[in-house]
């Protein structure tokens, strides 16, 4: 063999070799780049992901603030109705007063309100661009991309799904209410003190405002006067929470025993915590005892 000829030989190897490391040079290079793109989905799903948590919690927020700047608008206008009616002086400055008072929550309540709102809409956005992002991703993190769009969407679906409850709540609150009137037989100013009521409740515990409407509605129909029902629903709320019951059923059950007992609603506070204590200490539920306490009541009335 020539010189010539083991020269092109080496020459070939030589070439062969360089192409082998470009080889694994550029797979080197396409597995991280295939890594990088993981490790930026990865990071771009947990911040989507903490950016949805971020916007529960202050959509959880706004409703309670709006609900308390509902019942301050709902002040703010009795208030001034009052002042428009009344002529003593004395009265009308402790009434502006008032007045000023309401006026400033009501500013501060809304400023929270639209400040709220504000950060929800820069967090959906955030979201909006993180899905835009994920589009620029190469071809390397397709099946990453896909996954992450399909999460998105469904994010997007449960907004949609939260805002529809909303409206619907709204409506069943309105319905509720339009039955505790028609049922009470309340005039104007007594209506307008359980819509407060069940506006408040729903604000402040674990019911909401239609729940709350609709314990108002049972304890009407058991002949519960305005301020009878006002006073009831605290014990009912609290019986409710301890028997892990429909809020409206206990205020039918609590109803019922009161009147078959023939006690005022004032005593409903004491009669809830004596039927906690029974259904708690004993192998007895709620529903037991509401159907217990009529042949009881009866004899008791003979």
């Amino acid at each position: 063999m020539s010189a010539t000829e083991i020269g092109a030989i080496k020459a070939r190897l030589e070439l062969d070799a360089a192409n082998f490391r470009a080889g694994m040079d550029r797979a080197k290079q396409d597995l991280t780049g295939v890594a990088e793109n993981a490790k930026q989905t990865t990071a771009a799903f947990r911040k989507m992901s903490e950016t949805r948590d971020n916007i529960d919690r202050l959509a959880a927020t706004l409703d309670n603030v709006n609900a308390r700047a509902d019942i301050q608008r709902r002040k703010l206008a009795e208030l001034q109705r009052q002042y428009k009616e009344t002529f003593d002086d004395g009265a009308k400055a402790k009434i502006n007063d008032k007045i000023v008072s309401t006026e400033a929550a009501l500013l501060s309540l809304t400023k929270q309100s639209d400040a709220t709102a504000s950060k929800i809409h820069e967090l959906e956005d955030s979201l909006n661009s993180a899905g835009d992002g994920l589009d620029k991703f190469d071809g390397k993190a397709t099946s990453a991309v896909t996954k992450l769009g399909v999460a998105f969407t469904a994010l997007t679906a449960a907004y949609a799904a939260v805002i529809a409850k909303s409206v619907e709540a709204a409506a069943t609150f309105e319905q509720s209410m339009a039955k505790v009137k028609a049922v009470s037989g309340a005039t104007a100013s007594e209506f307008k003190r359980l819509q407060d009521q069940a506006l408040e409740l729903g604000a402040t515990t674990v019911f909401t405002a239609g729940q709350a409407a609709d314990a108002q509605g049972y304890l009407a129909i058991a002949g519960f006067k305005t301020n009878e029902i006002i006073a009831a629903m605290p014990g009912v709320l609290n019986l409710a929470a301890a028997a892990q019951m429909d809020l409206g059923r206990t205020a039918d059950i609590a109803s019922n025993i009161l009147t078959g007992f023939q006690l005022k609603a004032e005593e409903t506070g004491r009669v809830t915590d004596v039927m906690a204590k029974a259904f708690t200490s004993s192998n007895t539920s709620m529903e037991q005892l509401g159907k217990m306490h009529c042949p009881v009541a009866g004899k008791l009335a003979a």
